[in-house]
């Protein structure tokens, strides 16, 4: 795949082309589905613009001009501290709903169509997963995760936010770690 962004080409991944388009397995337990050339042509544009370069740069300015706006409200209006975690949230929000429902679109599609395969084992429902996981980022989030929980070992106090900062890249180290080493299994 020629394209440079990985959110693109892990939403291509999701397709397996075959005979007639591509298929598609909405879900771990469901059967193979077929979608046409020209679904997925749709499908992928939609995605990309959501997730490509122009819907990226729109979804961080919304967030951006989200940020501006509370910043001078609470310049202007003496807002209370909570309300930094209320733009926390809708920002989160704004970002989930503007990358859902171009995730869904697949299976909305796809939802009352025969399976025209069987359904997977689940090796390969695993194994699969992994495909769709690159090495970039695999390797950015095992050196992230690792940095961050080097310094939260050599960190001076132990606080409950150490404990969630060691606990939690511990955890992310190790679980990107097996994904690593699964993945170069599976060749």
């Amino acid at each position: 795949m020629a394209s440079a962004n990985i959110a693109i080409d892990a939403f291509a991944r999701q397709f397996q082309p075959v005979e007639g388009g591509y298929l598609y397995y909405p879900s771990k337990h469901a059967g193979g589905k077929l979608v046409t050339a020209g679904e997925y042509a749709a499908l992928l544009e939609g995605w990309r613009s959501r997730c490509g370069l122009a819907g990226q740069i729109k979804i961080v300015g919304m967030v951006m001009a989200v940020v501006f706006l509370h910043t001078l409200l609470k310049l202007v209006l003496n807002l209370p501290d909570w309300s930094d975690h209320a733009v926390s949230a809708l920002c989160l929000v704004m970002v989930i709903g503007w990358i859902l429902p171009a995730s869904a679109a697949p299976r909305r599609l796809v939802k009352d169509r025969p399976d025209v395969t069987p359904p997977r084992t689940t090796s390969d429902v695993k194994r699969d997963a992994r495909r769709l996981i690159g090495w970039p980022v695999i390797g950015g989030t095992l050196a992230l995760s690792g940095l961050g929980f080097a310094s939260a070992l050599t960190a001076p106090e132990q606080t409950v936010t150490w404990w969630l900062w060691t606990l939690g890249s511990g955890a992310l180290f190790s679980a990107y770690l097996w994904i690593a080493v699964r993945k170069w299994q599976d060749g």
